[in-house]
C-alpha cells in the first residue's frame, strides 16, 4: 500500500466511517463505487477551472478515420475513444508548433472545430500530419485493478472525504455534514490563520 493508492484511500474510507475490514453492510465494492462517483465529480468540477491543466496526460497523437476531415481523441485502452472535459490543448505534430485555436467552422482564424469526441478541420482544410493534443481523459473506475488518477495525489484525501458523504446518505440513514466539512476543511483550509487548502495550493 502506498500513500494515496486506491488500498490507502479505502483504509481511510473504513477509518472515518469506523466500519470493520470484514464488514457484511458494506462492500469493498459499495466503497470502489463511492469513490469512483467521488472522482469523477471532482473531475467535472476541476475540468471548469483555471488550474484544470493539472489533469491533463501527456500529448496524444489524434486518430483519423476518414482521411483527416476529423480527428478523434484517443481513450485509455487501445482503439477506443474519449469525450475531453474542459478545454483541449491541440497543437501540429511539430513540439515547436503553435497552438491551434478552436472556434466556429466560419469564425476567421479558426483551426479547428470542436466536435464532442473528434475535432473537424474547417473550410476542407488539412493538418498535413497527425495533430497532438492535451486533454482531460475522463476517469476510469476505481476498482481491485485500477487506481485513482486525481492529480495531484496529494488532493485524494477528497475523493475519502466525498465517498463518505455517499456513504452517509445511503438510505438516509445517517448526517453526512461531519464528512462535509471534512471536505471544506481539506479543500479551503484556514487562509485566516494562513493555512491554505487544496484550492490555494492549486491556485
Amino acid at each position: 500500500m502506498a500513500l494515496y493508492d486506491r488500498a490507502d484511500l479505502l483504509d481511510r474510507c473504513r477509518r472515518y466511517a469506523d466500519r470493520p475490514e470484514t464488514d457484511l453492510d458494506v462492500t469493498v465494492s459499495d466503497w470502489y463505487a463511492w469513490m469512483t462517483e467521488a472522482q469523477s465529480e471532482l473531475y467535472h468540477e476541476w475540468a471548469a477551472m483555471p488550474f484544470a491543466s493539472v489533469l491533463y496526460g501527456p500529448p496524444r497523437v489524434l486518430v483519423s478515420e476518414d482521411d483527416g476531415q476529423t480527428w478523434r481523441f484517443p481513450g485509455r485502452e487501445p482503439g477506443t475513444y474519449c469525450f475531453p472535459m474542459g478545454r483541449t490543448e491541440l497543437k501540429a505534430a511539430s513540439a515547436a508548433a503553435n497552438i491551434l485555436r478552436p472556434g466556429a467552422e466560419w469564425a476567421e482564424g479558426t483551426d479547428f472545430v470542436l466536435e464532442g469526441d473528434r475535432v473537424r478541420v474547417p473550410l476542407g482544410r488539412s493538418f498535413g500530419t497527425a495533430p497532438v493534443a492535451r486533454y482531460i481523459m475522463p476517469p476510469a473506475a476505481i476498482d481491485a485493478e485500477t487506481e485513482p488518477s486525481l492529480s495531484p495525489p496529494s488532493a485524494r484525501p477528497l475523493i475519502v472525504y466525498r465517498a463518505l458523504q455517499k456513504w452517509a446518505s445511503k438510505g438516509g440513514l445517517r448526517d453526512p455534514a461531519a464528512f462535509e466539512l471534512l471536505e471544506r476543511n481539506a479543500w479551503y483550509g484556514k487562509p485566516e490563520q494562513g493555512q491554505y487548502g487544496i484550492l490555494g495550493m492549486l491556485q
